[in-house]
């Protein structure tokens, strides 16, 4: 990694910012906004963002969604991802 590059987790559900990111990056999908995540959210899914940022921008990531199964442990799924500039 260069010397400015940093690794972001969130859970935040709602992220303009990522949003931005999806919207621009080829290949970007609406799978991977946070209001995909916020309609998965109704359905007990939770996202987590990983950020890979340069020089203060988002440069790649993915969303990952989460769901915790009493009997079973969690499951998580990422799709059409990862994404980078």
């Amino acid at each position: 990694m260069k010397p400015d590059t940093h690794l972001i987790i969130s859970s935040n559900l709602e992220d303009p910012v990522w949003d931005a990111f999806v919207a621009q990056v080829p290949g970007g999908h609406h799978v991977q906004t946070s209001r995909w995540a916020m309609v998965k959210k109704a359905m007990g899914w939770n996202p987590i963002r990983l950020k890979v940022i340069e020089q203060g921008q988002i440069a790649a990531g993915a969303q990952i969604l989460v769901h915790a199964y009493p009997m079973f442990g969690k499951a998580a799924y990422i799709v059409r991802a990862p994404l980078a500039l």
